[in-house]
């Protein structure tokens, strides 16, 4: 099994920390044309932008703290009496366990915490969950996988599945514990892990984010109510990329010709977008030329070093195509925090190297498509090849997270945060930058909505 537990991630962090981006557009500050870190550089590593105290993936972790405290208190609160769903045709998605515990990294305290599910107006149309018993539907060992999803890649209908989804794994942590739960039905899940357009393995990755015991139900039941597979074709040979951040420049030069997608038909456009070109053969191959084909260890290198490696080269890309479309498109900022739910899963979560495969391979499809159906937006800005800030501190930026009062704000602004402090990668600098630059500019994210062709998806809307 790959165990990405605390004690080899401070270890395996440690040797990545200085390491340039693979296939990465610059050096990282601080380091040689050998990848070795200065001394300044190791100054600067030194003191973390978050809070180390508040990081379950590392040693520093101290669980049951006032603010953490707190934050459990209301992550429990939220899961017992919210459902997963709100808006019109249920076509929104309950953000506030993402909010609240990207706040609490950010630095919230015990108040804002508190007062979060109650104040921000995006949460103001949760929805009451449904027991499992109102739902029609009961999960059990014989037909929990013949239940999976059904409700295509824009998810509508996952909410009437959930119910009996999440008392089933609740049952099942029950009887085994969450490890070996986790073990059983999460290389399962994984191929369909894209449901929702990332929204269910954003839910478990805050599990690990959090420590919440009721995220691991709340996060495993969504992602089998939501399960879905996009189409994929058998590839010739040995994929033509190895670097994930190589592989997306490469697809947005492409000189193929895709259709232009209209970037502000809001949810229903893009999932239509997304079906259009996995449908289409001439397409699909186009897009899926670009596939990175498994992780193996290279001789002498550990499984979590090349998952670890892998996972940083996919999150740096989904920056970069956030970045590129001026860090305000809404499906390209799912690219980075779905980026950050699969690092999370496969720290936290003990998974076979086939199964963790499975989810990298899942995630990488789903941010090409995702970077075709908002117009391959490129180049992402320059980012500075020395220590320099490329606008305003962390600190600044951390508040502008923490009280955004917009859950997808503040929650790529941490990832961004987080991963600086593990890298000292400029690109999430400058991409958190970006997005701060562009909300105090009165910029708004691009593509929000249900949009034209809900009709799509939904007959009755």
């Amino acid at each position: 099994f790959v165990f990405m537990n605390v004690r080899r991630l401070r270890h395996l962090a440690r040797a990545l920390h200085t390491r340039p981006p693979h296939g990465g557009r610059t050096m990282s500050a601080g380091a040689d044309a050998a990848g070795r870190a200065r001394p300044d550089a190791e100054r600067t590593a030194s003191v973390p932008v978050l809070d180390q105290t508040r990081n379950p993936f590392r040693d520093g972790f101290i669980p049951g703290h006032a603010a953490h405290s707190e934050l459990l208190r209301q992550l429990n609160r939220n899961a017992t009496a919210n459902g997963i769903k709100l808006g019109p045709s249920n076509a929104f998605h309950n953000h506030a366990a993402a909010l609240m515990t990207a706040m609490w990294r950010l630095g919230a305290t015990e108040s804002e915490l508190a007062q979060a599910l109650d104040t921000t107006p995006e949460l103001s149309g949760l929805k009451a969950a449904p027991a499992p018993s109102e739902s029609g539907v009961v999960i059990t060992q014989d037909n929990w996988e013949s239940k999976l999803g059904g409700v295509g890649l824009y998810g509508l209908g996952a909410d009437k599945t959930f119910p009996g989804y999440r008392a089933f794994f609740e049952a099942e942590i029950a009887r085994v514990g969450p490890e070996e739960m986790l073990a059983t039905y999460l290389p399962r899940l994984a191929r369909g892990a894209v449901g929702d357009f990332f929204h269910a393995v954003i839910e478990l990755g805050y599990h690990f984010e959090s420590r919440s015991p009721e995220l691991l139900s709340v996060g495993m039941g969504w992602l089998a109510a939501s399960y879905v597979e996009i189409p994929g074709i058998a590839l010739e040979g040995r994929p033509a990329f190895t670097s994930a951040v190589a592989a997306l420049e490469g697809l947005s030069k492409d000189p193929h010709v895709f259709p232009a997608f209209d970037l502000n038909d809001g949810s229903s456009g893009y999932i239509a977008a997304i079906e259009d070109l996995s449908a289409a053969e001439e397409h699909q191959a186009a897009v899926l030329k670009y596939d990175l084909g498994d992780v193996v260890p290279a001789e002498g290198e550990t499984a979590d070093h090349a998952i670890q490696a892998r996972l940083r080269d996919i999150c740096s890309a989904a920056a970069d195509s956030f970045a590129a479309g001026g860090c305000l498109d809404f499906y390209t900022l799912h690219s980075i925090t779905g980026s950050r739910a699969v690092w999370a899963i496969l720290n936290g979560a003990q998974i076979d190297l086939a199964g963790a495969n499975d989810l990298i391979r899942v995630l990488w499809r789903g941010i090409l498509y995702t970077h075709v159906s908002r117009n391959r937006p490129w180049p992402p800005p320059p980012v500075p090849t020395d220590a320099s800030s490329p606008g305003r501190p962390w600190v600044d930026i951390c508040t502008a997270g923490r009280t955004s009062q917009n859950s997808h704000v503040t929650k790529v602004l941490m990832t961004c945060a987080d991963f600086w402090d593990q890298w000292q990668d400029p690109r999430f600098w400058v991409t958190a930058e970006g997005v701060v630059a562009a909300r105090d500019a009165g910029g708004k994210l691009v593509g929000t909505g249900v949009g034209s062709k809900i009709g799509r998806f939904d007959p009755n809307a």
